[in-house]
């Protein structure tokens, strides 16, 4: 991600469908100045905005050098902008150090006791943990708009059709909107009683499903 006071720049590579999710996040109203395009190359994009440039490298190329991104007619005007950009080639496997403990919720067996590996002390009795779940990234609200066929201000209307771009049903709910949804920045994930919660450095437990430890205030 690129960003500054300014601008942000976000690409991820969805290379299950083989494309590029770009977003630009801007501070003021896109404009006859916002210009957002692709390098002779394929590999970077570059926006201006009311004089600034900002670039970002993509994740992977594209076939679609020196081109200028059109700005869809719904999105021109608002601070927020987005792109379905196609790959092109081979897409690149994100490499794992084979130090690097890639814990999932499905690595772990409903049940097993978790203890101390220094002292063995049991922090989880054995049967406590009823179901594993995986933690969402610590940008997850953000992230949001990624997960859905519809963000929580678009009502799911009979004969949608899910092939449909996020470009085609773009808007955004204020926070207040959001928050009451469990979408808002200021939301949190919470422990709950008989659920293990991992990623890759946390698990996380309810106070009451860990008898043997002292929580400080």
């Amino acid at each position: 991600m690129s960003s500054s006071s300014r601008c942000s720049l976000y690409a991820e590579l969805l290379a299950n469908i083989r494309q590029i999710s770009l977003v630009a996040s801007l501070t003021s109203p896109s404009d006859a100045s916002t210009r957002v395009a692709v390098a002779a190359d394929g590999s970077t994009i570059e926006l201006t905005h009311h004089g600034e440039v900002h670039k970002i490298s993509l994740p992977a190329k594209i076939p679609l050098g020196s081109t200028l991104l059109p700005i869809d007619q719904r999105q021109n005007g608002t601070t927020a902008l987005s792109w379905r950009l196609p790959l092109g080639g081979t897409v690149p496997q994100p490499h794992l150090s084979s130090d690097t403990p890639a814990w999932s919720a499905t690595d772990f067996d409903v049940g097993v006791q978790v203890a101390c590996r220094n002292c063995n002390t049991v922090v989880v009795e054995e049967g406590t943990v009823k179901v594993w779940k995986d933690l969402p990234s610590e940008n997850w609200a953000e992230m949001m708009e990624f997960w859905h066929c519809h963000k929580p201000d678009h009502h799911h209307e009979d004969g949608h059709e899910h092939g449909h771009s996020r470009d085609e049903h773009f808007g955004k709910a204020d926070e207040k909107s959001l928050a009451a949804r469990g979408y808002g920045a200021s939301s949190i994930i919470s422990a709950q009683p008989g659920v293990g919660f991992v990623d890759l450095t946390t698990i996380l437990f309810t106070e009451r499903d860990c008898p043997n430890i002292t929580v400080s205030s």
